[in-house]
């Protein structure tokens, strides 16, 4: 057996080697973030191709208020529709009452005339249906 003493390792080569690994550690991190950087750069770009020209060239927050715009647009036009096809139904409905309203017995009427007063009420309502 050899009796050579091994090297002591002293606090400087600790601190030294603590530096090199600090540095290692710290160039792969700085190289995988902008690998990841450079990824989200890729699919964003990718993202923007597929949005119209108009989108695509409009700054962040006013595409955002045109497609909150759009939304607000259809559910208004739901609305309407929706509002229309009520006050075509309750059209007929008189037309119907008003052509068969001679041979109805009073009690008839009155029970009808009350539902469609109702009816016609609800639908003329500024807020009815508009929640």
């Amino acid at each position: 057996m050899s009796d050579a003493a091994e090297p002591a390792i002293t606090a400087e080569d600790l601190e030294a080697e603590e530096e090199e690994v600090r540095s290692t550690i710290a160039a792969e991190l700085n190289n995988r973030g902008r690998r990841a950087m450079e990824e989200v750069d890729i699919l964003v770009a990718a993202v923007l191709r597929e949005l119209p020209a108009y989108l695509r060239d409009t700054p962040a927050k006013e595409a955002l208020h045109m497609l909150s715009s759009r939304k607000d647009h259809a559910q208004k036009e739901s609305y309407l529709q929706t509002r229309s096809a009520e006050l075509e139904k309750l059209e007929l409905a008189i037309r119907s009452m008003s052509q068969n309203l001679e041979p109805m017995p009073c009690e008839q009427k009155s029970a009808l005339l009350s539902k469609l007063s109702a009816d016609c009420n609800e639908l003329c309502r500024p807020d009815a249906g508009h929640h």
